[in-house]
């Protein structure tokens, strides 16, 4: 996945776009998400310059804001185990769910996922296969009968 195919997918589709802002909100550490700013340097989730309005426009998909963005307003903060168990069941769904992001908040989000495109490409790529068990133990039930089975014999 390519810089231009994620760009191509978040200007097509703008439910990937708040996709994309809660996949960054939940990987930043839980200080950085309940102080709504980046405090370590680890390149996961959103830098200093995006955390702030990154947070507010993950917390406007998942339902927990609910008044416009100003930056000098304090709003009620919910606490961040509450946030990342929103996050968690916000990603295990694979239907569209969440609030919409529209006009000037969309392009915001639109530009910030094409920014951090190696980890929204998280989002588009297809989930790695269920190993299939083939075999309980070795190439037979043999081992399992020799090591447990006390009253058998073998030759």
């Amino acid at each position: 996945m390519n810089k231009s195919s994620v760009q191509s997918h978040l200007s097509h589709n703008s439910h990937l776009v708040g996709r994309a802002m809660v996949l960054l909100l939940s990987r930043q550490t839980p200080e950085e998400r309940s102080a709504r700013t980046t405090c370590e340097s680890n390149g996961r989730g959103f830098n200093i310059n995006d955390a702030e309005f990154g947070t507010y426009l993950a917390h406007w998909v998942l339902g927990l804001t609910t008044m416009p963005y100003k930056s000098w307003q304090v709003s009620r903060k919910p606490s961040d185990a509450y946030v990342a168990g929103k996050v968690g069941e916000f990603l295990s769904k694979t239907y569209i769910s969440g609030r919409p992001l529209t006009g000037y908040h969309l392009q915001r989000g639109r530009e910030m996922g094409t920014y951090y495109w190696r980890q929204t490409a998280a989002l588009l790529a297809p989930p790695a296969p269920k190993p299939r068990i083939t075999h309980i133990w070795g190439t037979d039930m043999s081992h399992m009968l020799r090591q447990f089975d006390k009253f058998q014999q073998f030759a």
